[in-house]
C-alpha cells in the first residue's frame, strides 16, 4: 500500500509537467487545426500553419507529427529567432 501512493504521485506530477511543457508552444500558434473541407480526389491542397517566437531564446523545431497518415508535414524553417 505504501508503494501505491508514492508511484501515484510521480505519475501526477509527469502528467502535470507534460500538460506546462505543450502549453509554451501551443501558444506560438495562430491556429492548432485547419478543416479542409471536401477536396476532390487528387487535388492538392495546402495550408501552412504559422507561429511566433514570443520568447526571449531561440527556437529550434525538432520535428512534426500528424494525426492522421493522410498529410505530409514540413517545416520551413527549423530555427525561430525572438
Amino acid at each position: 500500500m505504501m508503494r501505491t501512493i508514492p508511484l501515484s504521485f510521480s505519475l501526477v506530477a509527469a502528467i502535470a509537467v507534460t500538460a506546462q511543457a505543450q502549453e509554451w508552444a501551443e501558444k506560438m500558434f495562430t491556429a492548432r487545426s485547419y478543416n479542409f473541407g471536401n477536396i476532390a480526389r487528387g487535388a492538392k491542397a495546402e495550408y501552412a500553419f504559422e507561429l511566433t517566437n514570443l520568447y526571449l531564446e531561440d527556437v529550434h523545431i525538432a520535428s512534426v507529427r500528424v494525426t492522421c497518415g493522410c498529410t505530409t508535414p514540413r517545416i520551413e524553417r527549423d530555427t525561430l529567432k525572438t
